[in-house]
């Protein structure tokens, strides 16, 4: 990994479509593991990791961050991109993630018929399929019964990179 941290440093970012910003002078750091970000719905969380993924850029301040970073959104509206490779890839990593996961090969077959958890467990197994330096995560458990949450949590339990 390039860099081992996220940092932010004075941080202030604003929607052009709003009267006040949404972050002002924000500075933290997270390297290696999981660091959870937490606050009350509109507060900024998804705002906050699309930051720090590079998505969005701040109006002000700096973020340093690695090299490769992925967004592993909310919706599970579409499949991942580059999910068919995933399914397709016999190497070991790919084996583990998908027996971690618990993720069939006909899950893009039958990506209309999938429930919100499986489609999420291919979501987060393409991600880690990556092995990127940093995470973000939005909301990986919403809307998830508790078979789901368990799979999930396994499966990034195998990361080891920085996890927001």
């Amino acid at each position: 990994m390039s860099t081992v941290q996220v940092i932010f440093h004075d941080v202030t970012f604003t929607y052009a479509a709003s009267p006040e910003e949404l972050f002002t002078a924000v500075s933290f750091h997270a390297g290696a593991g999981w660091t959870g970000v937490i606050g009350a719905n509109g507060s900024g969380k998804s705002t906050l990791l699309k930051l720090a993924t590079g998505l969005l850029q701040p109006d002000s301040g700096s973020i340093t961050r690695p090299v490769l970073c992925l967004y592993c959104p909310q919706r599970t509206d579409e499949p991942p991109q580059r999910a068919a490779e995933f399914i397709e890839d016999e190497n070991r990593e790919s084996r583990l993630l998908k027996e971690k996961l618990a993720i069939s090969d006909d899950f893009l077959m039958r990506w209309q018929t999938l429930s919100h958890g499986e489609r999420k467990r291919l979501q987060l197994a393409v991600a880690l399929w990556f092995q990127p330096d940093l995470l973000a995560v939005d909301e990986p458990t919403n809307h998830l019964d508790a078979l789901a949450r368990d799979l999930i949590v396994a499966g990034l339990q195998t990361f080891r990179g920085i996890g927001l």
